[in-house]
């Protein structure tokens, strides 16, 4: 069986990295982290994205966002998702959203995606995990909250 040549040209890395970038802030970051933990929440606060190997880490460098040293010098990545108790689980995606994500991972042929009903959808491959919450609509908000 011939091994399948999985170099990556410089034109590809190009390509991933102006995807990362349409859901990703380009924080032209240079700064190695401590923790090693490579792992950058969007804007909108609504994906994430991490690091799983030495090619991805090289890759997501740049969004990192490093803002000072020591212990609490940089915000937790987290994306927290809960369902009310007694609420039926259900799951609503922005297709904008997993069409951006998903040409992150164009250049590999081995991408898996989870999808739950109660948990965010889950978008991986050797160098990249992504994690995307459900969409929640405005009629949802106002009813779940509580002044």
């Amino acid at each position: 069986m011939e091994k399948k040549d999985t170099t990556i040209s410089i034109a590809q890395e190009f390509k991933i990295l102006r995807a990362i970038e349409r859901v990703f802030s380009d924080n032209h970051n240079t700064i190695i982290p401590k923790d090693d933990n490579y792992g950058v929440t969007c804007p909108a606060n609504v994906s994430l994205i991490v690091a799983k190997s030495e090619f991805g880490k090289k890759l997501l460098l740049r969004f990192l966002n490093i803002v000072g040293e020591g212990e609490n010098g940089k915000p937790p990545i987290t994306l927290d998702y809960f369902t009310a108790e007694k609420e039926i689980p259900k799951s609503k995606y922005s297709l904008e959203y997993i069409y951006n994500l998903l040409e992150i991972f164009k250049y590999d042929d081995s991408v898996s995606i989870s999808l739950k009903k109660d948990f965010p959808m889950t978008i991986e491959n050797k160098d990249f995990r992504v994690i995307l919450a459900p969409r929640i609509e405005d009629e949802e908000i106002r009813e779940n909250k509580k002044w």
